[in-house]
């Protein structure tokens, strides 16, 4: 082949290109990988937050129920004519079925 030859020189300055091009297509591939990670990564922490905060709010929901059955007035028996008993014009009912 002679190497001035206008098509092998055609040819080459083409594999050139596509070469070149193949190497930036790859580090742009690498690049949208490691965002992938960094990505990943992030939402995985962001999850481990947020199961953490679920968990706590939960145990404070429980606390507050605790501390509100504690609060809650006893509740009356009922008398023997099957109505509750009023103090003061309010009607004590157990503490799950009170609305807050």
């Amino acid at each position: 082949m002679d190497s001035g030859d206008p098509e092998t020189e055609s040819f080459t300055l083409q594999m050139e290109k596509s070469n070149s091009r193949m190497k930036q297509l790859k580090r742009q591939l690498e690049e949208a990988e490691e965002e992938a990670t960094r990505s990943n990564a992030s939402r995985r922490k962001l999850q481990r937050e947020l199961d953490d905060a679920t968990e706590a709010s939960e145990g404070l929901g429980r606390e507050v129920n605790t501390l509100k059955s504690r609060l809650s007035p006893p509740t009356t028996p009922l008398e023997s004519s099957g109505t509750q008993t009023e103090t003061q014009g309010a009607l004590w009912l157990p503490a799950d079925t009170r609305l807050n």
